[in-house]
């Protein structure tokens, strides 16, 4: 099979141009940029308060989609909650019919969820039925949902968190944590700044379109993996991840499973430290 070159080109521009307005974390970004090539990809960045979350986000979603995106808040939707979608009121009163207009955030195919941890239960349950079934009820109406990338982030540390079940975050096909700049990066970062006028995320130009990355999609869905070498991936992501409180090989052996995980063997989403 003959792939197309320029594909692979606008793959490194998008992420050499993320790269040139965002400082460090150069191996979270590539991850991120990688992750990009596979259908309906989702991607949470975590970090603390400042580190960039929010602008990695834009950064990638504007790189593909230019302006045509939706992003939601964490906090403003535990107010207005109406991510999914509304019932038509006119058509209520005259003719007595439910119709739902659904919202942006479901039929845009780039998604941006801002302070994830902050969405309310029933948001978040929407969203998680989003991305488990690909689809999206509201007052007994479905949409299904087409193919699409959807990048969250959220703060870890933020006392207003809501407390997410782990099987919504396992929807997530990967999660990056943004380290803190040194101090030779924060100068790098300022000087980034002044070059684009304060202005890092409205300068990212739009590297490829949504149909590009599709097509590109296509073709990564058709490359051949050997059936030994899909194992090993699958034993590396499932059976072999570290955690600090192995009982077999680490100083920390608890005595039960830390709370919240639910994880059975050397496997942990929910370290504590202490």
């Amino acid at each position: 099979m003959v792939y197309n070159m320029n594909y692979r080109k606008l793959v490194g521009k998008l992420e050499d141009e993320v790269k040139a307005r965002f400082v460090g974390n150069e191996e979270a970004i590539h991850a991120a940029i990688l992750n990009l090539l596979h259908a309906r990809s989702t991607l949470l960045i975590r970090s603390p308060r400042g580190l960039g979350k929010s602008t990695l986000m834009l950064l990638l979603l504007k790189g593909i989609f230019g302006d045509d995106y939706v992003v939601i808040s964490g906090a403003s939707e535990v107010k207005r909650g109406e991510v999914v979608g509304r019932l038509h009121i006119p058509s209520l009163e005259k003719e007595g019919v439910e119709r739902v207009v659904w919202s942006a955030f479901v039929q845009k195919e780039g998604k941006g969820i801002d302070e994830v941890n902050r969405l309310n239960p029933y948001t978040t349950a929407n969203i998680y039925h989003m991305l488990q079934f690909g689809e999206v009820w509201a007052y007994g109406h479905r949409y299904k949902i087409k193919d699409y990338v959807l990048i969250a982030n959220e703060n870890p540390h933020d006392p207003s968190t809501f407390k997410h079940p782990p099987p919504f975050y396992d929807r997530f096909d990967i999660t990056i944590y943004l380290s803190s700049l040194t101090l030779s990066q924060k100068f790098k970062l300022q000087a980034l700044l002044h070059k684009y006028g304060g202005e890092l995320v409205d300068s990212m130009p739009q590297v490829l379109t949504f149909d590009d990355l599709m097509n590109i999609r296509k073709e990564v869905a058709e490359v051949e993996i050997d059936l030994e070498l899909r194992g090993l991936i699958n034993t590396l992501i499932r059976d072999l991840q570290t955690c600090i409180r192995g009982r077999d090989f680490s100083t920390l052996k608890p005595l039960a499973l830390c709370e919240g995980c639910h994880f059975i063997r050397d496997i942990c989403s929910s370290i504590k430290v202490g």
